[in-house]
């Protein structure tokens, strides 16, 4: 048992018994241990599982602002040279062992 997984049980059983014992002594709704239950377990569960490197990961990919460049975008202004690049047929020649067949 590896301590993602320990911390993953031990997270659980407390959680439910908080959530359930208060509702077994005293009479206490049930949507508090359902909402102590529901609220509480993912985070361990989440750890335990090692998904917590992959929601970080998606949420700081969700949040970063991203900016592509393309081969087509040829704004030189923002180096600050004002010139205008114009193409020729030479310049989008292949190389001498790129073959479009197969």
């Amino acid at each position: 048992m590896t301590a993602r997984i320990f911390i993953m049980c031990l997270g659980v059983g407390v959680v439910v018994l908080v959530g359930v014992l208060p509702t077994v002594i005293w009479p206490m709704p049930d949507l508090y241990m359902y909402m102590v239950v529901v609220l509480g377990t993912p985070p361990f569960i989440v750890y335990g599982l090692k998904l917590d490197g992959i929601v970080k990961e998606r949420l700081l990919f969700i949040l970063t602002i991203q900016e592509r460049s393309y081969q087509t975008d040829d704004d030189f202004t923002a180096f600050g040279n004002n010139m205008e690049v114009t193409y020729d047929n030479s310049a989008f020649s292949q190389a001498k062992d790129v073959h479009e067949w197969n």
